[in-house]
C-alpha cells in the first residue's frame, strides 16, 4: 500500500507533498524540534495515513502549534516504545507482526520520501542549527574568559542594496480566510527562508484582511518561489493563498 501511494507523494504539486513540507517546517523552525526526529514522526504519520486513516496529516496540519507539539510528542513516545518492544522476546506473534510492520513502514517513508521531499528545508534547518551551536559555543567561551558576549551572527543581516519593492511578494487570501503575520512568516521562512518584513492589510471597514506584502532579503528568493510562473498557489492549513511579484504603482508626475 505504501509503494502505491509513493508516486503521488513525490509529486511536488500534490497537496500531501505540501502538507508534509509545511509540517516539517513548523516542527523544526517554530517548535525547534530536532530534524531527524521530526522526519521520523512524519514518516510514522504517513504510515498511519496509508493504513486506513485518510486525511490524517491534513487534520494534524490544521492544528495550532500548541496542539501540534502535543501530537508530535505522542508520536515520539510511540516510536520510542516501538523500538523498545522490538528488542523484547516475550511478545505475542500478533504484537510482533504489528511492530515489525510499523517499523518497516516508518523506514520506508523516511528513506523513499522524506529525505527527498524535505532535502532543501533540511539543509536550511541544519545550517541554522550549526550557526546556533557555533554562536552558543562562542558565547560560552567568552563568558568563561570574562568578556561580554558578541552579537550573534544569526541576528545580523546586511541591508540589501536593491529596493524593498523589487524584493517583495504580493499575496492574496480567500475572502473570509485571512492569514496572520505569524502564519505567513512561519510558512515562507520555513520553506524558502530570507524573510525581511511582512505587512498584512489593515482594513478600514470591519472585514478580514485580503492581502499582504512579504519583503525578502534577496530577489532570488522570489524567483525560487515563483519558479518562472507569474502566479503560484499554496494551500496552508486548509486556507488558499495566491502569490505574485509585487508591482508598485507608479507615482504621478506633477507638472
Amino acid at each position: 500500500m505504501a509503494s502505491k501511494a509513493l508516486p503521488d507523494l513525490l509529486n511536488a504539486t500534490s497537496s500531501i507533498h505540501m502538507i508534509v513540507r509545511q509540517l516539517f517546517s513548523r516542527m523544526v523552525f517554530s517548535l525547534q524540534m530536532e530534524c531527524s526526529l521530526s522526519m521520523e514522526i512524519i514518516s510514522f504519520w504517513l504510515w498511519l495515513e496509508g493504513n486506513g486513516h485518510p486525511d490524517f496529516l491534513a487534520s494534524i496540519e490544521s492544528f495550532d502549534n500548541y496542539h501540534l507539539r502535543g501530537i508530535a510528542f505522542a508520536g515520539k513516545m510511540f516510536i520510542e516504545a516501538l523500538r523498545r518492544k522490538c528488542h523484547l522476546n516475550h511478545r505475542s506473534e500478533q504484537e510482533g507482526y504489528f511492530q515489525i510492520e510499523a517499523m518497516e513502514g516508518i523506514v520506508f517513508y523516511l528513506n523513499n520520501f522524506c529525505y527527498k521531499a524535505l532535502e532543501d528545508i533540511l539543509e536550511i534547518a541544519e545550517e541554522k542549527e550549526r550557526i546556533y551551536r557555533t554562536n552558543h559555543q562562542q558565547v560560552q567561551q567568552q563568558n568563561m574568559k570574562g568578556k561580554a558576549p558578541m552579537m550573534s551572527t544569526i541576528q545580523v543581516q546586511q541591508h540589501p542594496a536593491i529596493p524593498c519593492d523589487e524584493r517583495t511578494l504580493f499575496v492574496t487570501f480567500s475572502n473570509g480566510y485571512p492569514f496572520t503575520e505569524d502564519e505567513l512568516y512561519e510558512f515562507f521562512e520555513g520553506n524558502f527562508g530570507g524573510v525581511e518584513v511582512i505587512s498584512v492589510e489593515e482594513p478600514v471597514e470591519p472585514r478580514p484582511p485580503l492581502y499582504a506584502h512579504i519583503c525578502f532579503f534577496t530577489q532570488e528568493t522570489i524567483l525560487h518561489i515563483l519558479r518562472g510562473n507569474p502566479r503560484v498557489k499554496f494551500v496552508i492549513r486548509g486556507k488558499h493563498l495566491w502569490a505574485r511579484q509585487f508591482v508598485p504603482k507608479r507615482k504621478k508626475v506633477r507638472n
